[in-house]
């Protein structure tokens, strides 16, 4: 059976379910949720196969930071399937050691909604002390609001997230 996982969005009230099928496809659905059951079949469709973004002359390092397992898990998997080095933090407490004990990350990807630290609390301290390190935020919940910051609305799409470290990269 292909690995299946289901992300669910509350404020949006729909299920993402990835999973990876004979072509080596990342194969994405949404819907809304039953039980943890999958989406029927006729709602799941390939958003991209192989790894166009994943090619990169180094390696490049990438943080994810969020408080949703499921949410946290499925982005550094598929950033992992793109090719780059994958760290994982529950919470902006736990990524400032994270970073300072490793120059080498490149990008921060982070939730803005966290218990504790929020994620634009943990994107300014970072942009002063390591302002190399490229910022995506991250949210469902977010007011319009000004930040510096590259923003994805969840729920995204996988090319969309591809597209945006791939921005910060260039």
């Amino acid at each position: 059976m292909p690995h299946l996982r289901h992300v669910c969005s509350p404020p949006f009230h729909r299920c993402v379910s990835g999973r990876r099928d004979k072509s080596d496809a990342i194969v994405l659905a949404t819907a809304r949720p039953r039980l943890g059951l999958p989406p029927p079949p006729d709602r799941v469709r390939p958003v991209m196969t192989g790894a166009p973004y994943g090619h990169c002359p180094r390696k490049v390092s990438i943080l994810v930071v969020d408080d949703d397992d499921e949410v946290r898990e499925m982005l550094a998997e598929t950033l992992q399937d793109f090719g780059y080095s994958v760290q994982q933090a529950a919470s902006g407490e736990e990524a400032l050691p994270l970073l300072a004990d490793d120059p080498g990350i490149d990008v921060l990807i982070t939730d803005i909604r966290m218990p504790g630290m929020s994620g634009l609390e943990l994107a300014e301290q970072v942009a002063r002390q390591r302002s190399r390190v490229k910022i995506i935020v991250t949210s469902g919940y977010f007011q319009p609001q000004p930040i510096r910051q590259r923003f994805l609305r969840k729920p995204f799409r996988i090319q969309e997230l591809a597209s945006a470290v791939q921005a910060e990269l260039d």
